[in-house]
């Protein structure tokens, strides 16, 4: 049985970083924050660059973005 809509919790060796990832259709999907914890990057160099892919047709937004509704949150999930 192929499991769907799972969440997996990455940590670091040194356990100081955390990040709860969501799969989907065997996509990972990470908010821009998660990436900037991932990479060790401020969000607003992460977002630029994912702007960047997009304006630049290396990536279609509508197939590399994925809005979640989460209560009392709004981000946008973007697949890597």
């Amino acid at each position: 049985m192929i499991e769907e809509n799972k969440i997996v919790i990455y940590q670091s060796d040194d356990g100081q970083t955390q990040i709860d990832v969501r799969i989907e259709d065997e996509t990972v999907w990470l908010t821009a924050n998660q990436m900037a914890v991932l990479f060790d990057r401020d969000e607003k160099t992460v977002r630029k660059h994912i702007n960047n892919v997009f304006r630049e047709g290396e990536l279609q937004k509508i197939n590399n973005t994925h809005f979640l509704r989460v209560d009392g949150v709004k981000r946008l999930y973007t697949k890597v």
